[in-house]
């Protein structure tokens, strides 16, 4: 629509031009409530986020305080049963911490071991079932598998 150009200042102006500019406020208006819904919608992500940080930050201190009072309950744990085996072994104590200290590190060594040797024994068997399968898919498809001599 073209507006019209009114001279007369007490003429009001044509329902055309009334009409462009009510919608041009409306247009504004809703352009105003969409910017503030986002602006609203992008403060709750970073809400979340910063309370996901602090939760995280919050339990990491936690796990380093339970890990750090462990620690130090074994050490105390082992230093009494070094004590204590050193005077077992007539008043000896740094027969007791050798002892101690020997125990531990083997205990550990074997445990380790133990571990590693049964993960590679689960990755190997889950490899042999994943081809065992696949050779059961070949022979289903084609009647041999890739073992059969072509």
């Amino acid at each position: 629509m073209i507006a019209q150009v009114h001279d007369d200042p007490e003429q009001p102006p044509a329902p055309e031009a009334d009409a462009d500019a009510t919608y041009a406020q409306l247009g504004q208006e809703l352009a105003e409530y969409v910017w503030y819904y986002l602006s609203v919608r992008l403060d709750q992500w970073r809400d979340r986020a910063h309370r996901a940080a602090i939760l995280g930050v919050a339990g990491i201190l936690a796990l380093s305080m339970v890990v750090a009072a462990l620690m130090v309950a074994t050490a105390l744990l082992l230093i009494g049963a070094a004590v204590l085996l050193g005077e077992a072994l007539g008043g000896r104590l740094w027969l007791g911490c050798v002892g101690v200290g020997a125990g531990v590190l083997l205990a550990t060594v074997t445990l380790g071991g133990g571990v590693v040797w049964r993960m590679r024994a689960a990755w190997r068997a889950q490899l042999r079932k994943k081809y065992e399968h696949r050779r059961e898919q070949q022979r289903e498809q084609f009647g041999r598998d890739i073992s059969e001599p072509a």
